[in-house]
């Protein structure tokens, strides 16, 4: 699937995703500074709480009501800590963009990168002038007729001068147009008809 991919499109594609990890480690070192702070601040209120219960105690004034308040923050700076690891475990775990994001699709468009020229044969958007599978000369996308589309040729063809098996209908080493192959003919292991 990723063969439909243009050079500027691949890229563009390894540029998001470079953008995307920049942003992604910016995002985590952000939520990583705020539960330094909350911890920080836990750090802070229980120096209080020991401050305050010490006093306390030296004074014979060491009553419940009075620590409930800082136990509260100490409760409330925890609770803050829990839901920004949780942030941050989800910003680690964003995915960047898919490369299939970047295959040309619509049908409706011709993509920048393309030459603006369709196969007569199966509308294949080209990217010069020939069709690569059925060496047809591009049209343009409205002057394709619908009932000149083919799906597959009509058999294996083969290349005449080098007898090579063609994928498309000219053999991409001379420029000729394939023959079709004579089903009895032996092939060799190289698919060269003997």
């Amino acid at each position: 699937m990723a063969d439909n991919i243009s050079i500027k499109d691949r890229a563009r594609h390894a540029a998001d995703i470079a953008k995307f990890k920049v942003d992604q480690t910016k995002r985590v070192m952000d939520v990583n500074n705020q539960i330094n702070e909350a911890q920080g601040q836990v750090r802070s209120q229980k120096s209080k709480l020991a401050e305050l219960t010490f006093n306390l105690y030296k004074s014979n004034e060491l009553h419940e009501e009075s620590l409930i308040a800082i136990c509260e923050n100490i409760d409330k700076l925890y609770s803050n800590i829990l839901d920004l690891e949780a942030q941050r475990e989800s910003i680690k775990n964003a995915q960047p963009p898919n490369i299939e994001n970047y295959i040309y699709q619509d049908t409706n468009q011709i993509p920048e990168n393309f030459s603006g020229l369709v196969c007569p044969v199966c509308q294949r958007p080209l990217r010069g002038r020939f069709c690569p599978v059925h060496g047809k000369e591009g049209v343009a996308k409205d002057r394709v007729d619908p009932e000149t589309i083919s799906v597959s040729n009509s058999g294996p063809l083969i290349c005449p001068i080098c007898s090579k098996p063609l994928k498309g209908q000219y053999c991409p080493q001379h420029g000729v147009k394939g023959v079709e192959r004579n089903p009895d003919e032996p092939m060799d292991n190289s698919g060269t008809i003997q």
